[in-house]
């Protein structure tokens, strides 16, 4: 999932664009700028043509401008009033699909002030001791089983390697030894996978999750985000 910048601008403009699609036939739409003025964060029609085409590459939507008869360089002129139109298109439906859906999940995770956000969509509120995955519906679950007494010490090791004693501290209150240690973190792993997989994260996704740094510990194989309110 991409970071979308100016999210609230882009997510009112591209909520402007389904109520417009829903009476047009084909993949280009066209707003006077008085319709976009209502826009929050809304500045002017070229600034927000700037920032969807900034979303070109990840997601193939494009926005040009139509000064009509003036031209550019009159519109800029002190004392016109003259209508200019944003044209706006979508390049590709696939990837206008997968913005729609990031734009969704990117607004949903704002609300959490304590957790995690993880690049493939996994998200950990802290608050409400809730863990989903996409779009999926979420699970509640208890910080003091092991499968997730181990996801969160990875997680609080801050994309750092969680060391074998700080594995053993954590998870055990009177383990003397590591000598099995490695064999009862995958138990524990095998666990924590049946539960993601309950959420809908696929095996290929999960398996990724947890990976070991030779001779030192545990690391966590993915890209996250800590939020704290």
């Amino acid at each position: 999932m991409k970071k979308i910048k100016n999210i609230n601008l882009i997510s009112q403009f591209i909520s402007l664009v389904e109520k417009t699609r829903n009476n047009l036939v084909g993949n280009t739409i066209t707003f006077q700028e008085e319709e976009l003025k209502s826009l929050q964060d809304y500045k002017n029609i070229e600034d927000l043509q700037n920032k969807i085409n900034l979303l070109n590459q990840d997601y193939s939507i494009s926005a040009s401008l139509d000064y009509g008869h003036i031209g550019e360089q009159d519109f800029h002129s002190d004392g016109l009033d003259d209508v200019v139109w944003m044209v706006f298109e979508i390049e590709s439906k696939e990837d206008y699909k997968v913005l729609l859906s990031d734009l969704d999940l990117q607004i949903d995770n704002k609300q959490i002030k304590n957790g995690y956000i993880c690049e493939n969509s996994l998200v950990i509120n802290l608050d409400k001791y809730e863990i989903s995955f996409g779009k999926n519906k979420g699970k509640t679950f208890s910080p003091n089983t092991q499968p997730y007494k181990l996801l969160l010490l990875l997680f609080e090791s801050n994309n750092g390697v969680l060391s074998y004693e700080k594995a053993i501290e954590g998870l055990w209150d009177d383990y003397e030894t590591n000598n099995y240690l490695d064999s009862n973190v995958r138990t524990i792993k095998r666990d924590l996978n049946k539960e993601l997989a309950s959420i809908g994260m696929s095996k290929l996704d999960y398996d990724h999750m947890i990976n070991t740094a030779y001779k030192q510990g545990y690391k966590i194989g993915i890209k996250y985000k800590k939020m704290v309110g």
